[in-house]
Protein backbone atom coordinates (compact mmCIF):
# COMPACT_ATOMS: atom_id res chain seq x y z
CA UNK A 1 0.00 0.00 0.00
CA UNK A 2 2.99 2.39 -0.07
CA UNK A 3 2.31 5.40 -1.42
CA UNK A 4 -1.67 5.25 -0.06
CA UNK A 5 -2.88 8.33 2.40
CA UNK A 6 -3.93 5.14 4.38
CA UNK A 7 -4.83 5.16 8.69
CA UNK A 8 -2.14 3.43 10.45
CA UNK A 9 -2.35 -0.20 11.40
CA UNK A 10 0.40 -1.77 13.67
CA UNK A 11 0.67 -5.71 13.97
CA UNK A 12 2.65 -8.07 15.79
CA UNK A 13 3.27 -11.69 13.56
CA UNK A 14 4.64 -14.45 15.29
CA UNK A 15 4.68 -17.99 13.61
CA UNK A 16 5.18 -22.01 14.73
CA UNK A 17 4.49 -21.43 18.19
CA UNK A 18 4.63 -25.30 18.48
CA UNK A 19 3.15 -24.75 22.15
CA UNK A 20 4.25 -28.39 23.48
CA UNK A 21 2.38 -29.57 26.77
CA UNK A 22 5.27 -32.11 27.55
CA UNK A 23 7.41 -28.85 27.79
CA UNK A 24 5.60 -28.06 30.67
CA UNK A 25 6.79 -30.91 32.89
CA UNK A 26 9.53 -30.50 34.94
CA UNK A 27 12.80 -31.05 33.38
CA UNK A 28 15.27 -33.54 34.73
CA UNK A 29 18.77 -33.00 34.32
CA UNK A 30 21.03 -35.87 32.81
CA UNK A 31 23.87 -34.65 32.11
CA UNK A 32 23.89 -36.18 28.86
CA UNK A 33 24.23 -34.75 25.23
CA UNK A 34 22.54 -36.51 23.47
CA UNK A 35 19.82 -36.53 25.38
CA UNK A 36 19.93 -32.30 26.16
CA UNK A 37 20.58 -30.96 23.29
CA UNK A 38 18.48 -33.68 21.24
CA UNK A 39 16.41 -30.85 19.70
CA UNK A 40 19.08 -29.40 18.26
CA UNK A 41 19.13 -32.25 15.95
CA UNK A 42 15.46 -32.06 15.62
CA UNK A 43 14.66 -28.99 13.30
CA UNK A 44 16.48 -26.97 16.06
CA UNK A 45 13.57 -26.14 18.05
CA UNK A 46 13.70 -24.96 21.95
CA UNK A 47 11.14 -27.68 23.00
CA UNK A 48 12.10 -27.70 26.69
CA UNK A 49 11.43 -23.92 26.74
CA UNK A 50 8.96 -23.16 24.54
CA UNK A 51 6.15 -22.51 27.30
CA UNK A 52 8.20 -19.78 28.56
CA UNK A 53 9.31 -18.16 25.29
CA UNK A 54 5.44 -18.24 23.79
CA UNK A 55 4.64 -16.41 27.65
CA UNK A 56 7.93 -14.35 27.14
CA UNK A 57 6.68 -13.44 23.59
CA UNK A 58 3.02 -12.62 24.44
CA UNK A 59 4.07 -9.98 27.60
CA UNK A 60 5.82 -8.09 25.02
CA UNK A 61 3.31 -8.42 22.43
CA UNK A 62 0.96 -6.67 25.74
CA UNK A 63 3.18 -4.06 25.87
CA UNK A 64 4.43 -2.94 22.16
CA UNK A 65 2.42 -0.42 19.80
CA UNK A 66 0.29 -3.16 17.97
CA UNK A 67 -3.03 -3.40 17.88
CA UNK A 68 -3.30 -6.71 16.89
CA UNK A 69 -1.44 -10.14 16.89
CA UNK A 70 -1.35 -12.59 14.10
CA UNK A 71 -0.47 -15.86 14.88
CA UNK A 72 -0.36 -18.45 10.98
CA UNK A 73 -0.64 -21.55 12.06
CA UNK A 74 1.25 -24.26 14.44
CA UNK A 75 -0.11 -22.79 17.23
CA UNK A 76 0.96 -26.26 18.93
CA UNK A 77 2.53 -29.16 18.53
CA UNK A 78 1.35 -32.51 19.10
CA UNK A 79 -2.10 -31.00 17.61
CA UNK A 80 -4.74 -32.87 20.33
CA UNK A 81 -7.86 -31.53 21.24
CA UNK A 82 -6.32 -31.02 25.15
CA UNK A 83 -3.02 -29.14 23.50
CA UNK A 84 -5.35 -26.62 21.30
CA UNK A 85 -7.59 -26.29 24.06
CA UNK A 86 -4.55 -24.92 26.43
CA UNK A 87 -3.14 -22.38 23.78
CA UNK A 88 -6.30 -21.13 23.56
CA UNK A 89 -6.88 -20.24 26.98
CA UNK A 90 -3.59 -18.78 26.91
CA UNK A 91 -4.44 -16.93 24.28
CA UNK A 92 -7.68 -15.60 25.81
CA UNK A 93 -6.03 -14.85 29.29
CA UNK A 94 -3.29 -12.60 26.90
CA UNK A 95 -6.43 -10.91 25.06
CA UNK A 96 -7.88 -9.90 28.45
CA UNK A 97 -4.32 -8.91 29.97
CA UNK A 98 -3.68 -6.64 26.75
CA UNK A 99 -6.95 -5.45 25.38
CA UNK A 100 -5.91 -6.49 21.78
CA UNK A 101 -7.05 -9.37 19.44
CA UNK A 102 -5.60 -12.49 18.47
CA UNK A 103 -6.19 -13.93 14.97
CA UNK A 104 -5.26 -16.93 13.91
CA UNK A 105 -5.40 -19.80 11.41
CA UNK A 106 -4.38 -23.52 11.38
CA UNK A 107 -1.19 -25.36 11.19
CA UNK A 108 -0.51 -28.55 10.10
CA UNK A 109 0.68 -29.22 13.37
CA UNK A 110 -3.06 -28.23 15.05
CA UNK A 111 -4.82 -30.36 12.78
CA UNK A 112 -3.03 -34.19 13.53
CA UNK A 113 -5.60 -34.99 15.83
CA UNK A 114 -8.10 -31.95 15.84
CA UNK A 115 -10.41 -31.75 12.93
CA UNK A 116 -11.38 -28.76 11.07
CA UNK A 117 -14.51 -27.94 12.70
CA UNK A 118 -13.24 -28.61 15.99
CA UNK A 119 -10.39 -26.04 15.73
CA UNK A 120 -12.84 -23.84 14.50
CA UNK A 121 -14.70 -24.24 18.02
CA UNK A 122 -12.02 -24.56 20.42
CA UNK A 123 -10.16 -20.71 18.90
CA UNK A 124 -13.75 -19.69 17.75
CA UNK A 125 -13.12 -16.04 19.31
CA UNK A 126 -9.88 -15.48 17.57
CA UNK A 127 -11.49 -14.79 14.62
CA UNK A 128 -14.39 -16.94 13.65
CA UNK A 129 -16.80 -15.76 15.66
CA UNK A 130 -16.42 -11.87 14.41
CA UNK A 131 -15.98 -12.96 11.05
CA UNK A 132 -18.17 -11.44 8.29
CA UNK A 133 -17.50 -14.67 6.37
CA UNK A 134 -15.99 -18.30 7.48
CA UNK A 135 -15.70 -21.08 4.54
CA UNK A 136 -17.96 -24.17 5.13
CA UNK A 137 -15.29 -26.42 4.43
CA UNK A 138 -12.62 -25.06 5.78
CA UNK A 139 -11.08 -23.03 8.64
CA UNK A 140 -10.63 -19.66 6.54
CA UNK A 141 -11.98 -16.84 7.23
CA UNK A 142 -12.71 -13.15 6.35
CA UNK A 143 -13.16 -10.38 8.92
CA UNK A 144 -12.69 -6.24 9.05
CA UNK A 145 -9.60 -5.03 10.93
CA UNK A 146 -9.29 -1.31 12.35
CA UNK A 147 -9.79 1.29 9.30
CA UNK A 148 -9.53 0.45 5.74
CA UNK A 149 -8.14 -3.04 6.08
CA UNK A 150 -9.52 -6.42 5.65
CA UNK A 151 -7.91 -9.87 6.96
CA UNK A 152 -8.32 -12.83 4.58
CA UNK A 153 -7.22 -16.04 7.13
CA UNK A 154 -6.60 -18.48 5.06
CA UNK A 155 -6.63 -22.35 5.79
CA UNK A 156 -3.67 -24.18 3.54
CA UNK A 157 -3.27 -27.19 5.17
CA UNK A 158 -4.53 -31.12 4.50
CA UNK A 159 -5.82 -32.24 7.99
CA UNK A 160 -3.31 -35.03 9.26
CA UNK A 161 -0.71 -33.78 7.03
CA UNK A 162 2.00 -31.68 6.25
CA UNK A 163 0.93 -30.54 2.37
CA UNK A 164 -0.44 -27.61 1.47
CA UNK A 165 -4.41 -27.91 -0.12
CA UNK A 166 -4.20 -25.61 -3.08
CA UNK A 167 -6.66 -26.29 -5.57
CA UNK A 168 -8.77 -24.58 -8.44
CA UNK A 169 -11.48 -24.14 -5.76
CA UNK A 170 -9.39 -21.88 -3.11
CA UNK A 171 -7.97 -19.85 -5.59
CA UNK A 172 -11.66 -19.39 -6.68
CA UNK A 173 -12.79 -18.71 -3.16
CA UNK A 174 -9.30 -16.14 -2.68
CA UNK A 175 -10.50 -14.08 -5.95
CA UNK A 176 -13.87 -13.59 -4.60
CA UNK A 177 -13.05 -12.34 -1.69
CA UNK A 178 -10.55 -10.04 -3.43
CA UNK A 179 -13.51 -8.47 -5.33
CA UNK A 180 -15.72 -8.42 -2.35
CA UNK A 181 -12.44 -6.17 -1.14
CA UNK A 182 -12.17 -4.03 -4.22
CA UNK A 183 -16.33 -3.34 -3.74
CA UNK A 184 -16.49 -2.79 -0.21
CA UNK A 185 -13.15 -0.11 -0.32
CA UNK A 186 -10.84 -2.37 1.31
CA UNK A 187 -7.45 -3.33 1.52
CA UNK A 188 -6.71 -6.76 1.98
CA UNK A 189 -3.87 -7.96 3.99
CA UNK A 190 -3.35 -12.56 4.14
CA UNK A 191 -2.04 -14.77 6.07
CA UNK A 192 -1.46 -18.55 5.95
CA UNK A 193 0.98 -21.47 7.12
CA UNK A 194 2.22 -22.29 3.90
CA UNK A 195 4.34 -20.18 2.10
CA UNK A 196 3.28 -18.70 -1.09
CA UNK A 197 6.65 -18.04 -2.67
CA UNK A 198 10.15 -19.73 -2.66
CA UNK A 199 11.95 -18.45 -0.08
CA UNK A 200 15.46 -19.68 -0.98
CA UNK A 201 17.45 -21.65 -3.88
CA UNK A 202 15.73 -25.21 -4.55
CA UNK A 203 13.17 -24.20 -1.73
CA UNK A 204 10.81 -25.67 -4.37
CA UNK A 205 12.59 -28.73 -4.17
CA UNK A 206 13.61 -29.09 -0.48
CA UNK A 207 9.95 -28.12 0.31
CA UNK A 208 7.69 -28.90 -2.54
CA UNK A 209 4.76 -29.67 -0.49
CA UNK A 210 4.83 -26.54 1.37
CA UNK A 211 5.25 -23.54 -1.34
CA UNK A 212 1.92 -23.10 -2.80
CA UNK A 213 3.13 -20.82 -5.97
CA UNK A 214 4.93 -22.86 -8.74
CA UNK A 215 5.37 -23.20 -12.27
CA UNK A 216 2.62 -25.09 -12.90
CA UNK A 217 0.30 -23.21 -10.54
CA UNK A 218 0.76 -19.96 -10.92
CA UNK A 219 -1.13 -18.96 -7.27
CA UNK A 220 0.74 -15.95 -6.85
CA UNK A 221 -0.83 -14.36 -10.15
CA UNK A 222 -4.06 -14.83 -8.11
CA UNK A 223 -3.25 -13.11 -5.04
CA UNK A 224 -1.83 -10.75 -6.59
CA UNK A 225 -4.99 -9.95 -8.98
CA UNK A 226 -7.08 -10.01 -6.00
CA UNK A 227 -5.80 -7.43 -4.11
CA UNK A 228 -3.09 -9.11 -1.88
CA UNK A 229 -0.06 -6.84 -1.19
CA UNK A 230 0.95 -8.73 1.76
CA UNK A 231 0.86 -12.21 2.83
CA UNK A 232 2.36 -13.78 6.12
CA UNK A 233 3.78 -17.36 6.32
CA UNK A 234 5.18 -19.30 8.31
CA UNK A 235 5.63 -23.48 7.80
CA UNK A 236 9.14 -23.68 6.85
CA UNK A 237 10.78 -21.49 9.93
CA UNK A 238 13.03 -19.56 7.84
CA UNK A 239 12.98 -15.55 8.36
CA UNK A 240 12.86 -13.96 4.94
CA UNK A 241 10.42 -11.62 2.30
CA UNK A 242 10.01 -12.70 -1.15
CA UNK A 243 8.53 -10.92 -3.60
CA UNK A 244 6.53 -11.70 -7.07
CA UNK A 245 5.75 -9.59 -9.75
CA UNK A 246 2.83 -10.40 -11.40
CA UNK A 247 2.11 -10.20 -15.17
CA UNK A 248 0.04 -6.89 -14.49
CA UNK A 249 3.23 -5.51 -12.39
CA UNK A 250 1.14 -5.84 -8.94
CA UNK A 251 4.13 -6.60 -6.75
CA UNK A 252 2.76 -9.03 -3.75
CA UNK A 253 5.17 -9.92 -0.91
CA UNK A 254 5.12 -13.23 1.21
CA UNK A 255 6.80 -12.32 4.45
CA UNK A 256 7.82 -15.61 6.15
CA UNK A 257 9.16 -15.75 10.17
CA UNK A 258 10.95 -17.69 11.69
CA UNK A 259 9.28 -20.60 14.46
CA UNK A 260 8.92 -18.70 17.75
CA UNK A 261 10.82 -21.22 19.81
CA UNK A 262 13.73 -21.22 17.01
CA UNK A 263 17.10 -19.83 16.20
CA UNK A 264 16.53 -16.59 17.50
CA UNK A 265 13.04 -16.37 18.76
CA UNK A 266 11.79 -14.30 16.32
CA UNK A 267 8.71 -12.35 15.39
CA UNK A 268 7.72 -9.25 13.85
CA UNK A 269 6.28 -5.82 14.32
CA UNK A 270 4.92 -4.44 10.71
CA UNK A 271 3.43 -1.14 10.73
CA UNK A 272 0.64 0.06 7.73
CA UNK A 273 0.15 3.42 6.79
CA UNK A 274 1.09 5.37 3.66
CA UNK A 275 4.38 3.34 3.76
CA UNK A 276 4.80 -0.46 5.49
CA UNK A 277 7.45 -0.77 7.45
CA UNK A 278 8.88 -4.28 9.32
CA UNK A 279 10.40 -4.42 12.16
CA UNK A 280 12.01 -8.00 13.31
CA UNK A 281 12.45 -8.73 16.94
CA UNK A 282 13.26 -10.97 19.31
CA UNK A 283 12.50 -13.06 22.74
CA UNK A 284 15.82 -12.82 24.35
CA UNK A 285 15.36 -14.01 28.08
CA UNK A 286 13.16 -16.79 29.79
Amino acid sequence: FAGDDSSELVITVANDLHYDIASTKKAVKRNNIDTDFAHVGSSGRLYNESVAIIMAFLDEAAKNESDIVLLPGDLSNVGTIEENTIVAGVLRDFEEKSGKQVYVVPGNHDLFKTTVDEFKSIYAEFGYSDAILVDDKTASYVIDLDGEYRLLAIDSCVPGEGDNNFDEDKLQWIKQQGEAAKKDGKKLIAMMHHNLLEHFVLGNLIHSKAIVNSKDFPAAEVFAAAGIKYIFTGHTHDSDIASYEAADGTIIYDVVTGSLNGCGSLYRVVTFGDKVKFETRSVTEI
